[in-house]
């Protein structure tokens, strides 16, 4: 004598089957937990540019900043395993500036009381699955410079301007190794941004590439 299957039972068993799959599988993609990070970081900040002068002689110039230092702040939102969003600060140091040389019209000594820059950008993680974790971003930012003190010779100021905020982007890369399992890590990070400064003396522009490449160490704490 065969045995009848029980049809809606049996029907009812793989709707719960499937059901109970689908609920561990959703409860694994979900056992992220999105978090913050605060990065404090050293900074080195190697800029690099030409110089435009328009309405002076002559139009085109080399120059040529000095290596600064500075401190910053950066707040990482994680909010994937894999991308995060991240809000950054950083100042540094006032810096010297050479225009051409002192045979040429604007053979001049300058001076920047400081350069900072506020980033906004995305970040995404590679999650190796190793304690190490890697990451690359792109940014847009907002850069203000100090006071500009232009000199001809050594202590004699020509003029003091004040430099335009300028809107740029860049490029960041970076490396985090967790500390213990405190939530602490060490941070490198390398960035790039893409820049002008500007200035509008009288109705005279000159305005220069200013490009730095910023390399930071420092700590970061999650929570």
């Amino acid at each position: 004598m065969t045995k009848k299957l029980n049809t809606p039972y049996t029907a009812h068993s793989l709707v719960a089957c499937v059901a109970l799959a689908i609920a561990s599988g959703s409860a694994a993609e979900e056992s992220f937990e999105p978090t913050w990070q605060l990065k404090a970081d050293f900074a080195v900040v190697e800029p690099s540019g030409d110089a435009v002068a328009v309405g002076v002689s002559p139009a085109s110039v080399d120059v040529d900043f000095d290596t600064m230092v500075g401190a910053g702040l950066r707040l990482e939102y994680r909010f994937t395993k894999a991308l995060a969003v991240e809000l950054g600060a950083l100042g540094s140091s006032g810096f010297g500036v050479s225009v051409g040389d002192a045979s040429r019209p604007l053979g001049v000594a300058s001076r920047i009381d400081g350069f900072a820059p506020f980033t906004l950008g995305l970040n995404y993680h590679s999650n190796t699955g190793s304690h190490v974790d890697l990451y690359a971003g792109a940014f847009v930012a907002a850069i203000r410079y100090g006071d500009v003190t232009i000199e001809t010779t050594p202590g004699r100021v020509l003029t003091d301007e004040s430099a335009n905020t300028d809107f740029g982007w860049g490029a960041t890369a970076g490396i985090e190794l967790p500390i213990g399992a405190g939530g602490w890590s060490l941070q490198a990070n390398l960035r790039y941004i893409r820049t002008r400064i500007k200035l509008d003396p009288d109705e005279d522009v000159a305005e220069s590439d200013f490009d730095p490449l910023i390399l930071s160490i420092g700590i970061g704490y999650r929570f």
